[in-house]
């Protein structure tokens, strides 16, 4: 989050939402604030979160579209944290400050457990791509609701547009191959059965596991309308990304992710093979996120920087891998 934007927030505004969401008293508590404030309460022991989000990040519109692309999935059966309303039957509730106005919106907390060791369980890794592949035959039939509007398209999202302004002499080529990624992503064929809106975010931060290793899957934040590869990619990258081995311990992950979203949904050899474009999208994506949001200092941004920043200028691939051979086997494993 941008530092003006974090001085505009104000402690007032939680007495706001408390005359706007009914909780139980001195429940409510601060869980981060990346790119919104994310607050926790509870009512009646029930969960729910908070957050404070300025239009500089997304405007009113945006999440009330997003809103509605979750109660779309949650009718269809998806396990997904339902939006909850204000007392006054409302989805938000803007809150007008010096510049500009911060949007008040809650959910349900979900049900479960972060996991912890994703890599080694064959169950839980069948069941998050089979998740996956459940929203993308759902978003298939989604329409938004009247008076909604449209949700933006991935190149639309203002950390795209935006890219130049978080970027100085030393990371401009971050620019030229952002454009390069993004112009080369654009000419990939696009069909309802690959493109629609989608999560775009989906890695384990994102959804919380029950003891039935079923996911329930929040924060739709950056949703948008993507190909579907963005999902799948997603879900890799941030599986293995830190991890030091990762062109090695990769292509099991993978094989059961894919057989898992297969259950569910198709996905053709000639989408798959483009899988490298998204992962690149996605390593200049979180620099720029990292760039705008934290300090050259921050732990987390130097072990990222110190991995991915030679990557990216040297255009390494992200996986070490023959994307078709496997595709071909994950395919006859799915038919045996």
């Amino acid at each position: 989050m941008e530092p003006q934007v974090k001085a505009l927030f104000n402690e007032s505004m939680l007495e706001v939402a408390k005359t706007l969401y009914p909780m139980d008293e001195g429940s409510l508590k601060l869980l981060g604030g990346f790119e919104s404030f994310v607050y926790e309460y509870t009512l009646n022991q029930q969960g729910y979160i908070l957050k404070f989000t300025h239009n500089s990040h997304r405007t009113r519109d945006q999440i009330d579209s997003e809103f509605d692309f979750v109660n779309h999935l949650y009718k269809q059966g998806a396990r997904v944290s339902r939006p909850v309303t204000t007392r006054h039957g409302n989805y938000t509730h803007r809150i007008p400050v010096d510049m500009g106005y911060f949007t008040l919106s809650s959910t349900e907390k979900a049900a479960g457990n972060r996991t912890k060791d994703l890599l080694n369980n064959p169950t839980l890794i069948d069941n998050y791509g089979q998740t996956i592949g459940e929203f993308h035959r759902y978003t298939q039939t989604y329409q938004p609701s009247f008076n909604i509007d449209r949700r933006f398209t991935w190149y639309e999202d203002p950390l795209i547009v935006d890219a130049r302004k978080y970027l100085d002499d030393t990371d401009r080529f971050i620019l030229q191959e952002l454009n390069e990624v993004i112009e080369a992503i654009k000419q990939i064929p696009m069909s309802i059965e690959n493109y629609g809106l989608i999560h775009t975010d989906i890695h384990a931060g994102n959804f919380l596991v029950d003891q039935n290793q079923n996911l329930t899957v929040f924060d739709f934040d950056d949703c948008a309308y993507f190909y579907f590869l963005s999902d799948i990619a997603i879900a890799i990258f941030y599986t293995v990304f830190f991890n030091p081995n990762r062109h090695e311990i990769s292509k099991p992950f993978i094989t059961a992710l894919l057989k898992g979203y297969m259950k569910q949904h198709v996905l053709k050899k000639s989408d798959f093979l483009q899988i490298e474009l998204f992962f690149k999208l996605r390593i200049l994506i979180l620099y720029l996120a990292l760039k705008r949001s934290t300090q050259p200092t921050d732990p987390f941004t130097q072990k990222y920087n110190s991995i991915y920043f030679e990557d990216l200028k040297n255009h390494r691939p992200f996986l070490n891998m023959d994307y078709e051979a496997l595709y071909d086997e994950i395919a006859f494993q799915s038919m045996i």
